[in-house]
């Protein structure tokens, strides 16, 4: 929806901006005194250019908005669905933790180092998780 916004205010606007009578105040008062000798700057040129570079400003504010709104955001739902779900965590040295976390239906007990995280146990997680089946690795 966005997007489709962003793109008919792209359009319209130079198709605006070049609409005859943007430089009108001029063109009345040089009309009123044709006599005088007035060196008169092509307009066109003018009034082109000003619509490029407020289309290309509203162009530019359109994207910041954009961009804020996405920082803004939540992380998605299908993104947290795969995560890990840290479950309890133990330190058993300064160095090396336990960790319980439940993934993709099996929960796990995983040991961390600095240099090294190995899986210690796997319990498929059943509607009764009193008393999962247990399979060591």
């Amino acid at each position: 929806m966005l997007r489709r916004l962003l793109h008919a205010i792209c359009f319209a606007l130079p198709l605006l901006a070049a609409v005859p009578g943007t430089v009108c105040a001029q063109d009345a008062i040089a009309s009123q005194f044709p006599q005088l000798p007035l060196k008169r700057e092509p307009a066109a040129q003018d009034s082109v250019s000003a619509a490029w570079g407020w289309s290309a400003l509203l162009l530019l504010a359109v994207a910041g908005v954009l961009v804020a709104l996405k920082r803004r955001s939540p992380l998605t739902v299908r993104s947290a669905q795969g995560a890990p779900k840290p479950v309890g965590s133990a330190s058993l040295t300064p160095h090396a933790t336990l960790h319980v976390v439940e993934w993709r239906g099996e929960q796990l007990l995983l040991a961390c180092t600095p240099h090294a995280v190995t899986v210690v146990s796997r319990h498929e997680l059943t509607a009764d998780t009193e008393s999962p089946k247990g399979t060591a690795a």
